[in-house]
């Protein structure tokens, strides 16, 4: 929808967007969805993308800060530490997942701004 309005520090928003979207650039094949869905009082937003994915049992690592699993992609290791550490601060956190188009869904819930 677009009137909505989450209840996040919109600068906290966009390093969490920012980060989730550019992990996705990096490892897409041809395509990379962008969803929100409200779900209550909260927003759960996704990225998705058509690339390899990360195997379940390395997921966890790939939140470590400065974890790298592939070192053929250009990164620092953080975004993803970052993404966490960011969105505790709204009592919420990083779902890791593999898509349905093969690579990584990453998602979230957000709090809505009270009307």
């Amino acid at each position: 929808p677009v009137d909505i309005a989450l209840a996040m520090n919109p600068d906290d928003f966009d390093e969490v967007a920012g980060n989730l979207i550019d992990n996705a650039r990096k490892w897409a094949r041809n395509a990379i969805i962008i969803t929100i869905a409200v779900d209550g009082m909260c927003a759960v937003i996704s990225v998705e993308d058509d690339g390899p994915g990360i195997p379940e049992q390395e997921q966890s690592q790939a939140l470590e800060r400065g974890a790298r699993l592939d070192e053929k992609v250009h990164g620092s290791g953080l975004g993803l530490s970052i993404v966490e550490a960011l969105l505790e601060n709204y009592d919420s956190q990083l779902k890791l997942a593999r898509s349905p188009r093969g690579g990584l869904s990453a998602s979230f819930v957000a709090p809505l701004k009270k009307p």
